[in-house]
């Protein structure tokens, strides 16, 4: 699944319920931190993982998602394996 916006994503991923999310951080209508507030609850009670994709190194913004439930980030440009290990080690929990 791909949303072009930060509502779309959250809409999405409440209504297909993925485990999984590959969250920019810099979306056209809100920030990446905005839509890790607004699932807040799906990271906490089903266990949903939102891995933050960002080019920044490491912004309070960054900390601050992680600190709301975001497992964890990955700096651009990402190479597909480090994509791949941050997806595996997501669906092993």
């Amino acid at each position: 699944m791909h949303a072009s916006t930060g509502r779309e994503g959250v809409e999405l991923v409440r209504s297909e319920r993925p485990d999984f999310v590959l969250l920019d951080m810099h979306l056209p209508d809100m920030t990446g931190l905005d839509v890790v507030r607004m699932l807040n609850e799906e990271i906490a009670s089903r266990r949903l993982h939102v891995t933050i994709l960002t080019g920044d190194e490491l912004s309070i913004d960054v900390i601050k998602a992680m600190s709301l439930g975001a497992s964890e980030y990955l700096v651009k440009p990402v190479t597909a394996q480090a994509l791949e290990r941050s997806l595996r080690r997501a669906l092993e929990h």
